[in-house]
């Protein structure tokens, strides 16, 4: 994972939220969810350079506010699709 630097004057605006090791973990997931919001990177590569498992990575961006994007018949076909994949494997 890249580095990110946090000056002190940002990090002091979150003193007693986070510690000065949080920050750049803090800032590189700001990051990553509003990629994901932009449609910048998919779901699935913020949850790689996050390493977070789908659950945890789904809750971290709904926690943010990033839903998807679908309407009721795109999710639907998707969860047909999903079922007769898991069913036919």
């Amino acid at each position: 994972m890249a580095n990110v630097f946090v000056p002190d004057t940002v990090a002091a605006l979150f003193a007693g939220e986070r510690t000065g090791e949080e920050m750049p973990r803090w800032a590189m997931e700001a990051v990553l969810v509003e990629a994901v919001r932009e449609g910048r990177i998919s779901r699935g590569f913020f949850r790689d350079v996050l390493e977070l498992g789908f659950t945890e990575s789904e809750e971290l961006l709904a926690s943010k506010g990033v839903v998807y994007d679908m309407t009721a018949d795109e999710l639907e076909q998707d969860l047909e699709v999903a079922s007769k994949g898991l069913i036919t494997r």
